[in-house]
């Protein structure tokens, strides 16, 4: 029983684990224009450089994979609070502003 919590665990992580680098991707993307390109380079290289390291070390089952998933969570926690301010300071997500404004008329 306690190994088959820990695979659903591990799986529920992982899933969790993508979806937030893929919302924190497509956020840093969609604010690329009003960033400036130097800016851009290292949030996008802390995003891709922590988590892909962990997903490396994860599926190769190396021994640093349980501190480079502290460095992903962070790199995550990081580029995710920088490129979320960015968005609700241009206005970006216009899809969601839409369809608010658009709920009340």
């Amino acid at each position: 029983p306690f190994y088959e919590i820990v695979n659903i665990h591990m799986v529920g992580a992982a899933i969790m684990v993508a979806s937030l680098w893929a919302l924190t991707g497509l956020f840093l993307f969609e604010a690329r224009r009003f960033v400036p390109l130097g800016k851009y380079i290292v949030q996008q290289s802390i995003l891709q450089v922590t988590v892909l390291t962990y997903a490396t070390a994860y599926v190769y089952d190396l021994p640093i994979k349980n501190i480079a998933q502290k460095f992903a969570v962070l790199g995550l926690i990081i580029v995710l609070k920088v490129a979320t301010a960015k968005s609700k300071t241009y206005g970006l997500s216009q899809i969601f502003t839409f369809y608010q404004k658009n709920k009340h008329s």
